[in-house]
C-alpha cells in the first residue's frame, strides 16, 4: 500500500508527529475498507490530490472498497503501521502477516 498522506497536525494534540503520521495512515485504510472516497481524499496532501484533477480524487477512488471482500477490509481495519518521521517527511511500513 502506497499513497502520499497528508500529515495531521500534531502540536496542541498531547500527541507526536509519529503517533499523528500513524492515524492519518489507518485513516486512510478505515477509509478504503468503507468505501469512503471523501475521507480517502482528505487523507493525501495537496500535491497528491492535484494529480487526480481531470477525474477528481474522489471520483478516482469511488467504489474503491468495493473490490476488497470482508476479510480484506477487516484487516485494513485493523492495521497497525511502523511510522518513522523525519523532518517534513514520514515512512510507513506496513506488513501484512501470511493468510
Amino acid at each position: 500500500m502506497v499513497a502520499a498522506l497528508g500529515m495531521v497536525a500534531a502540536s496542541g494534540c498531547g500527541g507526536s508527529e509519529q503517533d499523528a503520521a500513524r492515524d492519518v495512515v489507518k485513516e486512510y485504510a478505515d477509509a478504503i475498507a468503507d468505501s469512503d472516497e471523501e475521507r480517502v481524499c482528505d487523507t493525501l496532501t495537496e500535491d497528491s490530490r492535484k494529480q487526480f484533477d481531470r477525474a477528481g480524487c474522489e471520483k478516482a477512488y469511488a467504489n474503491f472498497g468495493a473490490f476488497l471482500d470482508r476479510e480484506q477490509r477487516d484487516r485494513l481495519k485493523e492495521l497497525e503501521p511502523a511510522v518513522k518521521v523525519d523532518g517534513a517527511s514520514a515512512t510507513t511500513t506496513i506488513r501484512e502477516e501470511p493468510l
